[in-house]
């Protein structure tokens, strides 16, 4: 009650503001009707539940991998180094073949995800025949759905903020 009160007073202020500086009833109701639709648009986008990033658009992008041809390239590429090579050697061969190829696939996704360990990991245990295809991209849906429900509490439209913050919070963790 108070607050229409003070509303009402407020409202008859500005009525005699605008009639003082001449405008007449006619531009005082118009403007009393764009301010009342701009409140109520404004109400209505504080009460809208945030959406987060748009999953639909990741999980279409992680589908196309099913049939991409560099998922199986990179299959081919991991299989083709022996556990007899020494430790530097399988490093630096992770380092400049690898995991470049790794983030290559996984920028199919999105960019975004190029540090993310829970996805690079994911292609390599691919890669390196521990995991399977369909167990790979259950994996990654199931993560991309995790982030999605996380960017709706964190009310966060973008899949980078959300990285960025999960990464931000596990650094902090572990100090």
């Amino acid at each position: 009650m108070l607050d229409t009160m003070i509303q009402e007073s407020f409202r008859l202020a500005v009525k005699d503001i605008l009639l003082e500086n001449g405008f007449d009833e006619l531009d005082i109701e118009e403007i009393e009707k764009r301010t009342d639709r701009m409140y109520e648009e404004e109400t209505e986008e504080l009460s809208e539940e945030h959406k987060g990033f748009d999953l639909d658009s990741y999980l279409e992008r992680l589908d196309l991998l099913k049939d991409d041809i560099r998922l199986k390239a990179f299959r081919k590429l991991c299989s083709s180094y022996h556990v007899s090579m020494g430790r530097v050697e399988i490093q630096k061969q992770f380092e400049t073949n690898i995991l470049p190829r790794a983030k290559e696939i996984i920028s199919i996704i999105s960019p975004d995800l190029l540090e993310s360990d829970l996805f690079i990991n994911r292609i390599i245990e691919y890669g390196v025949q521990t995991i399977e295809l369909e167990t790979m991209l259950e994996g990654m849906k199931e993560t991309l759905t995790i982030l999605h429900e996380l960017s709706i509490v964190l009310e966060v439209s973008t899949l980078e903020d959300v990285l960025t913050i999960q990464k931000e919070y596990h650094n902090a963790r572990s100090k």
